[in-house]
């Protein structure tokens, strides 16, 4: 049986058990864990069998046991991933958990690791102080809440020595564990270790702690106390080993385990199949299987709340090959005809086992199955749907026997009809390409899928050549395949019957002209009436008309009714009687006669009461745009009437209605004749401009009957909703004539002006009276002297109540409201930055405020200047203070003097006041002590609890009551932890003393770093315990002799420290293998006697070991003083006329003191010598030696320019290729040097022509210099002409009349014979034409002709023309012959040879 174990989380991970693993078993009633069903071992009667699940108890940790057990760790102590700790009473680093943990009910997946031995699960512990003083017995709430303590002591952990952290994960989910090791953490002011290790459980949630060593503190510890135990988030529940609660004690090799004792936790079990199938729920079941399968538990423990842990477990379950296993089984058959089964096939269907081995029969009933009664026979006729009972049967034990349930489903499918009609749309017997799926709701239910069709029952029955549409016939017949889920049917065949068609023009052109009624581009218009003849004149026939082909066609869609103007397509439905229907489209060419009419709307001024008489057709005379004139024009009273030409009006119309702003509407018809007409609005418009308002009361701002007004803000008021427009003038006169217009006004008391009011070009003018009212009357400056103020907090800043100065503002009795603001415009009498507490106003010594005074009654104000000036009395300065304490016990329990801080706080040089004449008060907050209440004060004692906390001073003035708040930081401070240290001390300078800066090593002095720490040494304890005679050069400490201990103090604050001892070792000098002298001759390659030379060269010999420094100094005092180091030794620059030619070499190496070598530095000449550029002629080659002087040369490397060697003598010789050489010499002395040259050839003329006439040539040739010419390289002439020359190669010499090179080209003058004797007597059988090798590989040709001019002999050569004056072999008659010889130099030779033949 297969078992295994999975864990689902919602939050968590799983944990590692360590004890037998938790799981869970699947048995059966009899105990079996798993099942072979047999004739023997079988099923109940009804084939099931029942199944239970055991699993394990897990309890809830709301509660622990507690039990010590023997000492075996998880892992060796010293194992895991490292913190690198270098930590001392910090918590220092939060770790996540691979699993989830379950601590005190509550769920974690992190936690917490603090330096002195413990782990927190309050993840905002982390950075704080891990308290190394242990005072109170758990549980306390003092403790650190929701942790474990595996030794919570005092403990240092250091990177200098063995002490660390570890941490790591064992095991596999669900038993892993997770471990935190504390190895060899050193006891704080001790020199002792302890090591322990915690482990938290995957699933189980236990929690075991081991020490390894926890001794007895020395005497010189920091802290006593030590803890084992865990406790919960509130400090009320704890768990401790009696003898290892908090106390003085000592553990060796301990173990404890903290095991959950809460309620048992009960599971929820869910059951599935080998498919994963759903079977159950519940600890027990009953399954009833049908074949081999794995039943699977999974039984699901919520452990914390929302951690869930899955256990699993499987149940295999088999079938013995001799048991019959029944299994039901269903099969479908489709078609319409009736199907012969034998119902012996499909035994393999209804058992899993083999068929052979068992017995069927078939029964209509289970009961005749379960007996074995009235079998019924194995050849079956199925026409509809059946279910048969089959009895299995093992053949040797009759009652071993399953009973299966077969059933057997009949599925047909049928056509709604056999016969369609369908439109025969042209009436010419076919309907071509028929869409198909048009039949699919006429011959198969709505909504049937599946449908394809085909021409022959052959295709749809083998689904191939499928058909969409088809060309339809009396005779067609189409084959329909139907699929569904189960089935696929062939059905048919379908047959059709033609009806009538449409007879219709399925194209029509339509051109129409109408009237435009309205000029509206949209006309009712009857398209059945006027399209319909034109389309079909069968009976019945109906027409609509559609914007889309699509629309027509599918009868859906706008139908339509109108037409508009233009050139467009429509399309008519015409369908007859019978459903047969066309569509046709119709090309409109529509063409709008239109009378265009404009609106109109008249204005017309009047008194309001008038009645006002017009005539329309005077007012209607410009509406009319096009055409120019209509007959008819009428006019109506609605525009009812003047569609229907009903009750038409008189032109003559009298508006008798009153009013400021009368409409009347009529409607003007505008007829070319009673079907083409246009129908406008004609607006008349009564307009009598009134003055909505015209008294205004104007607000006297300074009281003096005289105010300035802009007035057009009044405009608004006076016209109300009219659109008009105002203008103010001074009297009516002026109003009337439209003379001088004005927008200011200066009003005093009642002051009456004219508007004139337009409104649609009608104006009249009305009187407006403007009426000043007083104003409160207030002071328009006010000023507010505020002395003897107080300055409170020496800010600048005090508030002041600006409603105090109302009586000074205004003092009258009538009602007023007082609003304050920052700014005032007195130009435009506006305000702005209102003060929306003037009652806790800042000034800052002045400030200016602007108040409104407004009358309840009415909306005048006047405004009031407030100049505020505060003179400040003598301010009380403070200063921020700080106190620093030392806290000896590491318990944060300090207690602070807060008048320790007076003097910082109060400095009486800055203030004026005397300290006696200030009352001292202290406050947890900046607000209370700016508040001041007595209630609320903390005394001049204060604890604190945390290491940093800040409370409130209040100085205030006895005499002015003047105060000032400051704050006191308190500081508790613990002191450094001092530790014994060793220090190697060596030669350092290699002068012969010891010298050290202790400084370097304060890593060693203290257990953590921390940039506040000072160091002072001391040669004795009791000077550094009375801190006096300090060791007054640390960075640099020597004596004679040296001491062997001395003690450094370490302090953070004042009185805040501790002392240790520092103990001096000497070191060890690092064994050189080889000190020197090195005698170090370098090649002066310049011979200026300064080089660059690479000290670092000797290293290996000096000392071959790993992690050496070497240090070069150009003299011993350097070396001694470390002054003047060479920066770059490997490229060192020696100058031998002023550098001293010794090297001094300080050797270090870690762990050794340093050693010194030496080198000593000499220059030796290098042979230096320059070769110029050679030159050499053309076509010869070149030779040099060289001679250096003053040096013995022990090597030459001559290199060629492609770096080849070709010389090792003083002397190269062969030299043809140009180009740039090389040569390098070595002395005797061990210096080489290399020099480059270039060899060239030297400037020769050139020859660029011969120009060959006859036996004469002349020399064509170019150069710098004057040219000689020659043709035996001896006689040289300035002529570069030769005559008379000899038949045949003739050589032509040119050079410089001062040069060295000679240039030669040779030329030919050719020796052709004129006559052969081919007879073979071997004297002149040949004609041969030599030394036509002079031009290369150029080819000369010859040809050879007879007197007919038939070419009978040619020849292309770079060597020699030779014929033998034969054609094919063949003699040619004795006769002269035409040649042409054409030499490569553009010459042609023409001429006859005689060939005497013998015949």
């Amino acid at each position: 049986m297969k078992k295994y174990l999975s864990v689902l989380l919602l939050f968590i991970g799983v944990f590692f058990f360590s004890q037998i693993p938790l799981g869970v078993k699947i048995k059966d009633i009899s105990g079996n864990e798993n099942f072979l069903v047999s004739c023997t071992n079988n099923l109940d009667a009804n084939g099931c069998l029942q199944l239970q699940v055991e699993y394990p108890v897990l309890k809830a940790t709301t509660s622990y046991n507690l039990t010590s057990e023997v000492y075996n760790p998880a892992i060796p102590l010293n194992q895991g991933t490292a913190l690198n700790a270098n930590f001392d009473d910090l918590f220092a680093a939060k770790l996540d958990l691979p699993f989830s943990f379950c601590f005190f009910n509550q769920n974690f997946n992190a936690l917490v690791v603090g330096s002195n031995g413990m782990v927190t699960f309050d993840f905002s512990q982390l950075g704080n102080i891990n308290y190394p003083n242990v005072f109170w017995q758990n549980p306390n709430p003092s403790l650190p809440k929701n942790s474990i303590f595996g030794t919570y002591h005092d403990m240092v952990f250091a990177t200098g020595d063995s002490s660390e952290i570890y941490y790591s994960t064992i095991g596999t989910a669900p038993y892993r564990k997770f471990v935190v090791n504390f190895y060899d953490g050193r006891v704080a002011g001790c020199t002792d270790r302890s090591s322990s290790q915690i482990v938290l459980h995957e699933t189980t949630n236990i929690v075991e702690v081991f020490v390894d060593k926890k001794l007895t503190p020395c005497p010189t510890r920091k802290f006593e106390n030590a803890l084992v135990g865990i406790m919960n988030n509130d400090g009320t529940l704890g768990y401790s080993p009696s003898t290892r609660n908090t106390g003085n004690w000592e553990a060796l090799q301990e173990a404890y385990k903290f095991t959950p004792s809460g309620n048992a936790i009960q599971p929820e079990v869910e059951w599935t199949n080998s498919a994963g199938q759903a079977v159950a729920t519940g600890i027990q079941t009953t399954i009833c299987p049908t074949q081999n399968d794995i039943y699977k538990a999974t039984v699901k423990f919520n452990v914390c709340g929302n951690s869930f842990l899955n256990f699993t477990d499987d149940f295999i379950l088999d079938f013995d090959p001799s048991y019959p296993v029944a299994k039901n089984y269903t099969q479908s058959f489709c078609g319409n005809s009736p199907v012969n089964l034998n119902l012996n096939s499909f035994r393999p269907n209804i058992t899993l086992q083999n068929p052979s081995n068992f017995n069927f029969s078939y029964h209509s009933t289970l009961q005749e199955a379960q007996s074995a009664q009235n079998a019924l026979s194995a050849t079956y006729i199925l026409n509809s749907n059946a279910v048969f009972y089959v009895r299995i049967q093992n053949p040797n034990i009759p009652t071993c026997y399953r009973v299966a349930v077969l059933t057997l489903n009949f599925l047909s499918k049928n056509l709604l009809k056999n016969t369609v009609e369908i439109c025969d749309t042209n009436n010419n017997g076919v309907e071509n390409g028929y869409d198909l799926t048009l039949l699919n709701n006429q011959i198969l239910p709505a909504g049937t899928t599946g449908i394809t069709y085909f021409l022959t029952q052959a295709n749809a029955q083998n689904n191939t050549n499928s058909v969409v549409t088809a060309n339809i016939s009396a005779s067609t017949q189409i084959w329909v395949r139907l699929q569904d889920a189960n089935c696929v049917y062939v059905l048919g065949p379908v047959n059709f019957q033609l009806k009538p068609g449409v007879n219709a023009n399925l194209t029509i052109n339509y051109p129409y002209t109408m009237c435009d009624i309205n000029a509206d581009n949209n006309e009712l218009f009857a398209f059945d009436l006027n399209l319909g003849p034109f389309i079909s004149t069968q009976s019945g026939a109906t027409f609509t008309a559609y914007n889309s082909y699509n629309e027509a066609y599918s009868g859906t869609g706008t139908v339509l009714e109108t037409i508009k103007k233009g050139i467009y397509q429509i399309f008519i439905r015409v369908e007859i009687p019978g459903g047969c229907f066309a569509v046709v489209q119709v090309n409109m060419d529509v063409t709008f006669t239109e009378i265009k009419v404009n609106e109109k709307n008249e204005y017309i001024c009047f008194n309001g009461t008038d009645d006002i008489s017009f005539n329309l057709q005077t007012l209607s005379a410009n509406m009319l745009v096009l055409p120019t004139t209509v007959p008819v024009i009428e006019f109506y009273g609605n525009y009812i009437d003047a569609e229907l030409e009903t009750n038409p009006i008189s032109p003559n119309q009298t508006i008798t209605t009153n009013g400021d702003f009368v409409t009347k509407t009529y409607y003007v018809r505008f007829e070319e004749s009673n079907t083409c007409y246009t129908i406008r609005p004609l607006s008349v418009h009564l307009v009598h401009p009134v003055a909505v308002s015209s008294n205004f009361s104007i607000c006297d701002f300074n009281n003096d009957n005289t105010e300035s007004v802009s007035l057009n803000s009044f405009s608004g008021a006076i016209i109300g909703s009219q659109n008009a427009t105002v203008l103010f003038y001074l009297n009516q006169t002026d109003a009337q004539s439209g003379n001088n217009p004005v927008t200011t006004a200066n009003i005093t008391g009642t002051t009456q002006l004219f508007v004139k009011i337009t409104s649609y070009n009608c104006t009249q003018i009305y009187p407006v009276n403007f009426t000043l009212v007083a104003t409160p009357a207030v002071n328009s400056v006010v000023n507010i002297a505020l002395n003897n103020i107080c300055d409170n907090n020496n800010d600048g800043i005090e508030i002041y109540n600006l409603t105090l100065s109302q009586p000074q503002i205004y003092n009258s009795t009538s009602g007023v409201t007082f609003t304050y603001y920052t700014s005032y415009n007195s130009a435009t009498h506006t305000f702005s930055g209102e003060i929306t507490d003037p009652a806790q106003f800042p000034v800052q010594g002045t400030a200016t405020v602007f108040v409104k005074v407004k009358f309840n009654n009415n909306d005048c104000f006047s405004a009031s200047q407030l100049n505020i000036q505060m003179t400040f009395l003598p301010v009380v300065v403070l200063s921020n203070a700080v106190i620093n304490t030392c806290d000896e016990d590491f318990n944060l329990s300090e207690t602070f003097q807060l008048n320790n801080a007076v003097s910082q706080l109060f400095i009486p040089s800055q203030n004026t006041y005397a300290l006696s004449d200030m009352n001292i008060s202290y406050y947890l907050t900046a607000a209370a002590a700016n508040a001041g209440n007595t209630s609320n004060q903390i005394g001049n004692t204060y604890t604190a609890n945390i290491s940093i906390v800040q409370v409130w001073a209040r100085f205030q003035s006895k005499t002015t009551g003047c105060f000032s708040v400051a704050p006191i930081q308190l500081n508790t401070y613990f002191p450094p932890k001092a530790i014994n240290s060793t220090i190697t001390v060596c030669d350092e300078n290699l002068d012969g003393s010891y010298e050290v800066n202790l400084l370097n090593y304060t890593n060693l002095y203290v257990d953590i770093a921390n940039t506040m720490n000072t160091f002072s040494f001391y040669l004795t304890q009791q000077d550094a315990q009375n801190n006096v005679n300090a060791i007054p050069n640390p960075q640099s400490f020597t004596a004679q002799p040296f001491p062997a201990q001395i003690w450094v103090k370490i302090q953070n604050i004042p009185g805040c420290d501790d002392i240790a001892t520092i103990n001096f070792i000497f070191g060890n000098k690092v064994v050189l293998q080889n000190s020197g002298p090195f005698q170090l001759g370098v090649c002066d390659v310049g011979n200026d006697g300064i080089e660059t030379v690479n000290l670092t060269q000797f290293q290996q010999q000096i000392y071959s070991g790993t992690n050496a420094t070497f240090t070069y100094y150009p003299s011993l005092a350097d070396l001694n003083s470390a002054t003047n180091a060479i920066s770059n030794p490997s490229n060192y620059s020696f100058n031998q006329s002023t550098g001293s030619g010794t090297v001094y070499i300080k050797v270090s190496v870690p762990g050794f003191c340093p050693e010194m070598a030496i080198i000593n530095l000499s220059l030796k000449p290098t042979p230096f010598f320059d070769i110029p550029t050679l030159y050499f002629c053309p076509n010869e080659s070149l030779s040099y030696t060289l001679n250096v002087e003053g040096y013995q040369i022990i090597s030459y490397v001559w290199a060629n320019p492609s770096g080849q060697v070709i010389s090792n003598t003083d002397t190269v010789t062969g030299i043809t290729a140009l180009g740039t050489y090389s040569v390098t010499v070595t002395a005797v002395n061990g210096c080489t040097y290399t020099d480059t040259f270039e060899v060239k050839h030297y400037d020769v003329p050139v020859i660029q022509q011969l120009i060959a006439n006859g036996n004469t040539y002349t020399v064509t040739a170019t150069g710098s210099q004057t040219i000689l010419y020659s043709i035996d390289g001896v006689i040289w002439q300035s002529s570069n002409v030769f005559y008379n020359l000899p038949t045949g190669i003739t050589t032509f010499y040119v050079k410089y009349a001062e040069g060295k090179c000679i240039v030669k080209q040779d030329g030919l003058v050719l020796d052709i014979k004129n006559t052969i004797t081919p007879n073979g007597d071997g004297i002149n059988d040949k004609w041969i034409v030599r030394d036509l090798h002079v031009f290369g590989s150029r080819m000369t040709n010859v040809k050879v002709f007879d007197r007919y001019q038939y070419l009978i002999f040619e020849q292309n050569t770079n060597t020699q023309i030779i014929w033998d004056g034969m054609i094919a072999g063949r003699p040619i008659p004795t006769a002269s012959y035409w040649y042409v010889i054409t030499v490569p130099d553009g010459r042609t030779f023409t001429g006859w040879i005689l060939v005497k033949n013998n015949n």
